[in-house]
């Protein structure tokens, strides 16, 4: 029997050990592991530096794991924890899947202990985990808002739905400042007594006497404006006759002032008018000068009368009266 020989080359699959890279040469039948890709493919024949495996003139895919093995999932926040973890499938939910999404910029991540992944118990929070079981993995959010898991983009936005505007009322009945969403329910925000009032004054009307004063309030109980309406007083009774101005007499000069004196004695020192006033202080100050007068009204004198106890001979213009001599 004759034996042929047929170089075949190589027909064993060799299974590389380091991840796919696009910079080095593969020979023919080599599997190849995309690092996190969770693929694999096989060469056709040699493949040059710089091939990238979408061609299939060198790379078939060989291997593809099952949805099952991957164990994160991400989602879009509905408003509560419970909805959000229902949009994980049946078919993904199991014991250790991570659960990500995003809550007003806060990114979430739970971990499911459960073994059992009914509804019932996939939201049940007895079931899921937090803290130190948080997500690994290249996890980074694209320019446009979605996850991108492990260099590849994923169709799951990375925010929480948009949060309804609160509707905010004071009541004057339970004295707290209220919130609502749906201006039907109203939940207590904080009470009126923790608020410090910002008062406004209003009107200040006066009353004619006997009337009562009153304040009215407008505005709210957060910023009040009292309004005053306030009477005059009644008319006081006549007070008693003054004592006036007592004039003790006249000197021509300070020197005839005399030594001693009692508190309040008045002199007017002078021979023609203005005639400078002096009162006598004490022992020590004595006389001081407190001003000066230019006439002398005829009522100054007791009943207009000039006697001789004013001292010498002067002339007191009477304002118009006839002029007296003292």
């Amino acid at each position: 029997m004759k034996t042929q020989t047929t170089n075949l080359g190589k027909v064993a699959i060799t299974v590389e050990k380091d991840y796919w890279n696009i910079n080095k040469e593969y020979d023919k039948l080599v599997v190849v592991e995309v690092e996190n890709g969770y693929r694999s493919y096989i060469s056709r024949k040699v493949v040059p530096i710089g091939t990238n495996l979408s061609d299939r003139d060198y790379w078939i895919p060989f291997s593809k794991l099952p949805e099952q093995n991957f164990n994160m999932y991400f989602a879009t926040y509905t408003g509560d924890k419970e909805t959000t973890r229902l949009q994980v499938p049946i078919h993904l939910r199991r014991k250790g899947l991570y659960l990500t999404y995003v809550v007003n910029d806060k990114v979430i991540t739970e971990w499911y202990n459960g073994n059992v992944t009914n509804d019932e118990a996939f939201v049940n929070d007895i079931n899921w985990m937090y803290g130190s079981n948080m997500l690994v993995g290249d996890i980074t959010i694209s320019s446009d808002g979605y996850w991108i898991v492990n260099g590849e983009k994923t169709n799951t936005k990375a925010q929480g739905e948009k949060g309804e505007k609160p509707i905010l009322g004071a009541n004057t009945y339970t004295g707290y400042l209220e919130y609502s969403y749906d201006n039907i329910n109203w939940y207590n925000l904080i009470p009126f007594s923790t608020l410090t009032p910002d008062i406004q004054i209003g009107t200040i009307e006066t009353l004619s006497a006997g009337n009562k004063a009153s304040i009215t309030k407008s505005g709210n109980n957060v910023k009040p404006v009292l309004n005053f309406k306030i009477p005059m007083g009644n008319t006081g009774a006549k007070g008693d006759k003054g004592d006036g101005w007592k004039l003790n007499g006249w000197v021509d000069t300070i020197d005839d002032l005399p030594s001693n004196a009692n508190f309040g004695d008045t002199y007017l020192v002078g021979t023609n008018i203005p005639y400078k006033t002096y009162i006598w202080k004490n022992n020590n100050i004595k006389w001081v000068e407190v001003g000066s007068i230019n006439e002398l009204k005829s009522e100054v004198f007791d009943g207009g009368r000039a006697d001789t106890v004013y001292g010498g001979s002067r002339t007191i213009n009477c304002g118009g009266a006839a002029d007296i001599n003292v």
